[in-house]
């Protein structure tokens, strides 16, 4: 390219400065990355168009959306979200008051495990096929920590889970 081509180019200063775009405002919220409308992948940030940005680098997605929310709110509308859209990129929820993993409801109610599993089976309770639960699906597990206090030695854990039958026929 010559000199006088590119005074040519210089000379489109004023082109380029119309046809300028203002820098992307800061927006804080939980974000669905899409592919052919399918959400695969929603988060949260403080920024979400500086988020979105940097997935390009890590995760395939042809649209975006998102929805503001109060930055007290984020953690918690995330994993609603993530609970709720099952994406397939989410592997785990936030820190959340509402969704758990076995193991949190575990220590939360202190109780075993096998307890636990009785109880989801007997509530019928279904999680989210990823090893996450609704906590207030689990708000009886006090009662059930009581009977167990009364009726096992005062430790849920010398109790077996046999004995959560006596304890279901209570309920009934």
């Amino acid at each position: 390219m010559n000199e006088l081509e590119l005074k040519k180019y210089f000379q489109q200063k004023d082109v380029i400065l119309s046809n300028s775009y203002k820098m992307w405002p800061i927006i804080q919220g939980i974000y669905f990355l899409i592919i052919n409308d399918k959400i695969i992948y929603v988060g949260q940030s403080k920024d979400v168009y500086k988020r979105i940005n940097a997935h390009r680098d890590d995760k395939i997605f042809n649209k975006f959306s998102y929805i503001k929310i109060e930055e007290s709110n984020l953690a918690d509308l995330e994993a609603h979200f993530i609970y709720h859209l099952k994406p397939e990129k989410n592997l785990n929820l936030p820190q959340n008051k509402y969704y758990k993993t076995i193991t949190q409801i575990k220590q939360i109610h202190n109780l075993n495990i096998p307890i636990i599993n009785k109880w989801i089976n007997k509530k019928n309770i279904h999680g989210n096929g990823k090893g996450y639960y609704q906590l207030k699906d689990f708000n009886g597990l006090n009662n059930l920590k009581k009977w167990f206090q009364l009726n096992c030695n005062n430790s849920s854990r010398n109790c077996k889970v046999n004995d959560l039958n006596k304890f279901f026929q209570l309920l009934n």
